[in-house]
């Protein structure tokens, strides 16, 4: 079989990007801990991050991270609160809260290549399309 493709490994063709992600959390009983730790917002020196989420936590369980930056808090925007205006919207959330988190740099390709090359063999015939998601992460479909 031929190779894939050539590709360069210079940094150059690196671009570092943030992944996002909608994380739901949920408890059935209201007196519950979350298990996590906030800090920043609009009026501090940093934006709204996830400071701590304490092991084996409702929050650890569904995948909150320390360093996560928090961008939704339901459907509120969460640029523009304050610290306390964050609390508040989870405590009004209730047994239910979902945020939309941006999580850490990893490289990825620029001008991710939209490619399509074909392989022949004696018994069949393979396309294999490289693409990326919304997500910024790698895709690979093999047809």
């Amino acid at each position: 079989m031929a190779a894939f493709g050539n590709f360069s490994n210079s940094s150059s063709d690196y671009n570092f990007k943030n992944f996002q992600e909608t994380i739901k959390l949920m408890r059935s009983n209201p007196n519950s801990q979350w298990g996590f730790r906030l800090q920043g917002g609009a009026g501090s020196s940093i934006p709204l991050r996830v400071q701590q989420v304490q092991i084996g936590s409702i929050a650890y369980l569904c995948g909150l991270q320390s360093g996560d930056r928090i961008l939704l808090i339901n459907s509120v925007q969460a640029e523009n609160l304050t610290h306390d205006e964050a609390k508040s919207e989870i405590l009004r959330s209730g047994n239910e809260v979902s945020f939309l988190i941006e999580r850490g740099n990893f490289m990825v390709q620029q001008n991710q290549p939209q490619i399509s090359q074909k392989y022949v063999t004696r018994s069949s015939e393979m396309q294999i399309t490289a693409t990326s998601n919304v997500h910024n992460a790698p895709e690979l479909k093999v047809l």
